[in-house]
């Protein structure tokens, strides 16, 4: 499996991080988990052709990771419409109230329902224990994040796993969703000085890899005052095994 970080920042505007995007690349298939506003952009950096994607997982419903969600469904619309494209169509999972969500802001903003230009897409509320995307075996968790709907991917192919988190605070749940994962991908909001109520800081972070005993930890979703802390370390005050801080493009081979 082939991750690469589409964006590595959060709501705040930056000219190097762009909000939540990953993607994964597994048995020349495409995944693509989370799609804040510029995933699409990126995904063109890194020559990947988004017309081949064919599943959406969305961690939770704030902004920062969905804003592209209409943006790219509304693209494949007008292509769909014209013969650019054909009839594949794309699974789009994610947590309790995704649906209404979307069918909220469909009727207010891109109408892509209109069965006129109707582009073939399914909206899937994560409510089974594993899916069965393409090769690709994922598992999910419920995780606290504030007063959201949110959820943690669990990604398997080939006796590999990948664990990403979304937005969460501390806790057990991401902690048995990511045992013994071969790279875990976590928030990193908050240097330990700053904790918050519904993020991770770089300590809570390297607490979880080390008690889920995972071989590598990413520390993503990175806040601007991140950069002025040594969070790698603060990360490895409990976790001794590889730590990386994620950049944008970046790609990882699991």
């Amino acid at each position: 499996m082939k991750l690469t970080i589409l964006g590595s920042g959060t709501h705040y505007p930056s000219l190097v991080r762009s909000a939540a995007g990953y993607l994964l690349e597994n048995k020349k298939k495409y995944y693509l988990f989370d799609i804040g506003p510029g995933t699409i952009r990126r995904l063109l950096e890194a020559g990947v052709d988004y017309r081949k994607i064919r599943h959406i997982f969305i961690t939770h419903l704030h902004g920062d990771h969905v804003a592209d969600l209409f943006h790219l469904l509304f693209t494949l619309k007008v292509q769909y419409s014209t013969g650019e494209i054909g009839k594949a169509g794309m699974d789009i999972f994610g947590p309790k109230g995704i649906k209404k969500f979307f069918n909220a802001l469909d009727n207010q903003v891109v109408n892509l329902r209109n069965p006129i230009f109707s582009f073939p897409f399914r909206i899937r509320e994560m409510t089974k224990e594993n899916i069965n995307a393409g090769n690709l075996k994922v598992k999910w968790a419920k995780v606290k994040h504030g007063s959201q709907q949110a959820v943690s991917y669990r990604l398997e192919s080939g006796g590999k796993s990948i664990v990403y988190s979304g937005d969460l605070e501390y806790g057990q749940e991401i902690i048995k969703l990511s045992r013994n994962a071969d790279l875990l991908i976590l928030e990193c909001s908050r240097p330990e000085q700053l904790p918050s109520r519904s993020h991770l800081t770089a300590a809570e972070c390297g607490r979880i890899a080390a008690e889920a005993g995972v071989k590598k930890l990413v520390l993503s979703h990175l806040y601007p005052i991140t950069e002025k802390y040594d969070i790698i370390k603060q990360a490895k005050k409990y976790f001794k095994g590889p730590v990386v801080r994620a950049k944008d493009l970046m790609e990882i081979r699991v």
